[in-house]
């Protein structure tokens, strides 16, 4: 058994690296053929800071390069799986959110970044299989996404730090599977 859950883990890491950026439009992702195939279901989180924001105020918006970053993001996951979008309700977070809330004719929902605890059980019960993007901040980043992991594998971004985020797949009854890439 350890054997078998150690190669799923490898097999999907491999498949998460490939996903969105090599793939080609109107193709499954290798994540949905994955689980398919291994008769697993599974949510993937990609937990992504805001972009280059022109102030730190709550109703500061990003800056041009900001724009162009949310728009890149949008792209790269346009062919996943996505079945909700998150933010916090910062402007800048918003604005992130937007371009991929969009391209998969979704809502963006909100959430207030001071109850990431429940913020976390909101998206185990509410999203079983397919892909969550949710976009917070500097500091809420990363531990949201040791939350979803159960341990703390990642540090706050640094301040000037957009380009990273991170994926997090989570099977149905396996532990979560944590990625840090960057843009």
């Amino acid at each position: 058994m350890k054997q078998n859950t150690s190669l799923f883990y490898l097999s999907a890491l491999l498949i998460l690296i490939s996903i969105g950026w090599f793939s080609c439009k109107n193709q499954t992702t290798g994540i949905e053929n994955y689980s398919k195939t291994m008769n697993q279901n599974f949510t993937t989180y990609i937990l992504v800071r805001h972009a280059e924001k022109a102030g730190s105020e709550k109703e500061s918006v990003l800056l041009e390069e900001g724009m162009l970053r949310a728009e890149r993001l949008a792209n790269r996951f346009r062919n996943l799986p996505m079945k909700a979008v998150y933010s916090s309700d910062y402007t800048r977070t918003k604005m992130t959110a937007a371009p991929t809330a969009k391209h998969h004719r979704l809502e963006v929902t909100n959430y207030d970044p001071g109850k990431l605890d429940s913020l976390v059980l909101n998206l185990r019960e509410h999203h079983k299989e397919g892909t969550v993007l949710v976009v917070g901040h500097s500091n809420t980043t990363p531990k949201l996404a040791n939350l979803l992991v159960g341990s703390e594998v990642f540090a706050e971004f640094d301040e000037s730090d957009y380009a990273s985020y991170f994926v997090v797949v989570c099977p149905e009854n396996q532990p979560c599977i944590p990625l840090h890439l960057r843009d």
